[in-house]
């Protein structure tokens, strides 16, 4: 089973290999950006699409957040359909 990528916004510029997903911490359902193949997490768009301020840190934590909670963000615009 291939993954679906529903909320990814940008192709990974630190690893070229992934994509960057919206994702929601479970323990805080805090949102942030998380790269599905380097692990590399960002606070915001900027960063992501900059390569500036990426990070690692656990990623088991993590899940889908509803269309909603990416909506409360004002992230839904950055959703690529494609």
């Amino acid at each position: 089973m291939y993954p679906t990528y529903n909320f990814k916004v940008a192709w990974c510029l630190v690893c070229a290999q992934g994509w960057v997903e919206i994702v929601r911490e479970k323990e805080t359902n805090n949102l942030f950006f998380l790269c599905e193949e380097c692990e590399t997490q960002w606070k915001t768009i900027t960063d992501v699409l900059n390569n500036k301020n990426g990070i690692h840190d656990d990623t088991s934590f993590v899940t889908e957040p509803s269309l909603e909670e990416v909506e409360r963000m004002g992230w839904s615009g950055l959703i690529l359909k494609n």
